[in-house]
């Protein structure tokens, strides 16, 4: 960036006017490169150089695009002139005058990720934008919403390389954020955020039971020793959700086709919800799959053994 900015002559640009038709396009590839510097690179020095080409282009350069910086963040004009346009009650902006053949609009948005909330009352739920565009997180079989920094959105999201407007979350790479009309059909994504609900439809669409489980609303059960219920995750670990129960017995649970260790749902209690983490997988994908065992807790009244859901988690349980 120093080197570019030892070339700015006096009056903001490199190049004298005579230079010819070359000017917009040299003068749309250095302010390209400030901007990208300043966003990307957090170089806070390129404002002021940004600051003196725009000025210079807006006496010199008649029509051309402005780039966005930080200057000029939403920019209206028609033929090169500023116009000042205000949203009205349905958020749309309007642009009234008498249009004449040839008339160019030119609108520049910030693009910078932001939120857009539902309720602006309320923290959730919530859409993730970059600049005008509604960006979506991808769904392999969770709902992604406590993935996010909500925050951070600027230091946790991570740009796809060659993929623009595609992000992956910093901490749980296998999180992807693109815009939503990437999806291809029958691709499930999630539009609207909400970590505190976290809700991804029916809790059970991702999951394979096999036969004789029980459909009890909020949790499946099954007595059959042998009977099993697999998913297949992202992530580092995974969380199997249940409830104690005064009858309930016990299951097995494999990763990978392997055992990992055996979760005993007994307690002298009725319908208490909880949870069992599994943790310390390499990142990537995975099966887990919870069977049901013969020869439930000594103390128990029956076999029932019983499935709520199945969270994927980080190598820290979250």
């Amino acid at each position: 960036m120093q080197g570019w900015a030892e070339c700015l002559a006096p009056d903001g640009y490199p190049f004298p006017q005579g230079y010819g038709g070359l000017m917009p396009y040299d003068y749309d590839k250095l302010v390209g490169g400030l901007v990208d510097l300043h966003r990307y690179c957090g170089e806070t020095q390129a404002i002021a150089h940004l600051s003196r080409i725009t000025e210079w282009a807006a006496e010199n350069l008649t029509g051309i695009e402005k780039r966005i910086n930080e200057k000029h963040p939403n920019w209206f004009g028609v033929n090169g002139q500023s116009l000042t346009v205000a949203a009205d009650a349905l958020h749309w902006l309007r642009v009234r005058r008498t249009w004449r053949s040839g008339d160019r609009l030119i609108v520049s948005f910030p693009m910078a990720l932001r939120l857009s909330r539902i309720d602006p009352k309320q923290d959730y739920p919530v859409a993730i934008l970059y600049g005008p565009t509604v960006l979506a997180a991808r769904s392999l079989g969770e709902n992604p919403s406590r993935r996010f920094d909500y925050a951070r959105l600027a230091s946790s999201l991570v740009p796809v390389p060659g993929q623009p407007l595609n992000f992956h979350v910093a901490s749980h790479p296998a999180v992807l954020l693109r815009p939503f009309y990437q999806f291809k059909t029958n691709e499930r994504y999630c539009l609207y955020l909400d970590p505190v609900q976290n809700k991804l439809g029916n809790w059970f669409d991702n999951i394979r039971f096999g036969s004789n489980w029980t459909d009890s609303g909020e949790w499946r059960a099954c007595d059959v020793p042998g009977a099993a219920a697999e998913f297949n995750f992202d992530g580092q670990g995974v969380r199997i959700f249940g409830y104690w129960f005064d009858d309930a017995g016990r299951g097995e649970v494999r990763i990978d086709g392997r055992v990992i260790g055996v979760i005993n749902q007994y307690r002298p209690v009725r319908g208490v919800r909880t949870h069992w983490d599994f943790t310390g997988l390499a990142p990537g994908r995975h099966a887990v799959t919870l069977t049901v065992l013969a020869g439930p807790d000594p103390n128990s009244k029956g076999n029932h053994v019983n499935l709520a859901g199945f969270e994927p988690l980080a190598s820290s349980g979250q």
